[in-house]
């Protein structure tokens, strides 16, 4: 049930759906940040967007290298792995920026905010 579909005895990491639908978010994302950008204005909430959506293609991207990465080849799995950490560890903490930004209707992001950056560094760290 769990198996490749290729009918190989190991499971599949990322099944060809999976792929197909990663590139796909991928391709999405990227034409709404492109469209935001061309828009005009750039507000600080937009930046935050971008920021989410970046280490969201980053998470992807990494997830996706996994599944093309022989076995074998621990190093790069382990590098795609850390890659895939600074991804998701990351996207929390800047969906939390765009709460407050929101929230607090704020136009400039005050500097007492970035010590939550300390979170997704300390995950890639002790990965």
């Amino acid at each position: 049930m769990g198996g490749n579909p290729g009918g190989g005895g190991e499971p599949a990491i990322v099944s060809n759906f999976a792929l197909i639908i990663f590139s796909v978010s991928i391709i999405a994302i990227s034409l709404f940040i492109a469209w935001m950008a061309r828009q005009g204005e750039i507000k600080l909430i937009h930046r935050a967007y971008f920021a989410v959506a970046a280490v969201t293609i980053i998470w992807i991207l990494g997830i996706i290298a996994i599944k093309f990465t022989d076995p074998s080849n621990t190093k790069m799995l382990y590098i795609w792995d850390s890659l895939t950490y600074l991804g998701g560890a990351s996207v929390q903490v800047f969906a939390l920026y765009i709460t407050l930004i929101f929230t607090k209707g704020l136009e400039k992001f005050p500097r007492k905010y970035l010590i939550l950056l300390i979170w997704p560094i300390l995950a890639n760290i002790f990965v």
